[in-house]
């Protein structure tokens, strides 16, 4: 499916022959007025599937951070080994109480040596194991994903196919909720007899809507200067 989902170019030439009927005023006020609402409705559903397809996607090419996961076992072997050589050092002066300085230094030499010997033998196998378990994971993972893609794709499609009689009223540029509902409501209050002027009272409302905006920001910016210079 490519990026925009409302064209496909199994139904472009169908499109075509269906948009120049409107253009030559062969449906009926009444026909178009309906068919808008109807496109309305699809490209609204159409509208809430695509950010849950385009978020699936992402993560479905998000590749996995097997470095991090191999780290923190690192880490959590490391501090086990770390607890263990402290636990048996407690025992072992536990159990020899008068032993000099210079032993209980070599004591902790010898342990940290076996430690760091038992960390490095093991951290190997651990690591290997990690990666596994994490790759297993990461393609079960990617396996429901791609499932779930599957599934709201074939939904789209459906949608578009099925209802690509009424979608098909609206030119391509204008298939999204805000000029949608617009343009049905001009054509069913009246305020406009064809598509033709529907869509130029469209475009004219989102000019305003542009130059409205532009001058809110223009007079966010001009307060947030003159209350700056006055303080």
């Amino acid at each position: 499916m490519k990026n925009n989902i409302y064209n496909l170019d199994v139904i472009v030439e169908q499109e075509k022959n269906i948009y120049t009927k409107i253009t030559n005023a062969e449906i009926s006020k009444e026909s178009i007025v309906e068919q808008t609402r109807m496109a309305d409705v699809c490209c609204k559903s159409l509208f809430e599937l695509t950010p849950k397809y385009n978020s699936l996607q992402e993560q479905y090419k998000r590749k996995p951070n097997v470095v991090v996961n191999v780290l923190v076992g690192m880490y959590v072997f490391g501090n086990i080994c770390c607890v263990l050589a402290f636990v048996y050092l407690c025992v072992y002066l536990e159990i020899t109480p008068d032993l000099s300085e210079e032993l209980v230094r070599k004591a902790l030499v010898n342990i940290f040596v076996v430690s760091l010997f038992i960390f490095v033998i093991c951290v190997i196998p651990i690591c290997i194991v990690i990666h596994r378990k994490s790759r297993k994971s990461n393609e079960k993972k990617k396996s429901l994903l791609l499932k779930q893609i599957k599934e709201i794709k074939s939904d789209m499609e459906e949608l578009i196919i099925k209802n690509i009689d009424v979608i098909s009223i609206i030119p391509e540029q204008y298939r999204y909720p805000l000029a949608t509902n617009y343009i049905y409501e001009v054509l069913s209050n009246g305020r406009a007899d064809s598509m033709k002027e529907a869509l130029n009272l469209y475009e004219e409302q989102l000019h305003r809507w542009k130059m409205e905006n532009q001058m809110q920001v223009m007079l966010k910016n001009q307060k947030s200067i003159m209350h700056s210079t006055f303080r």
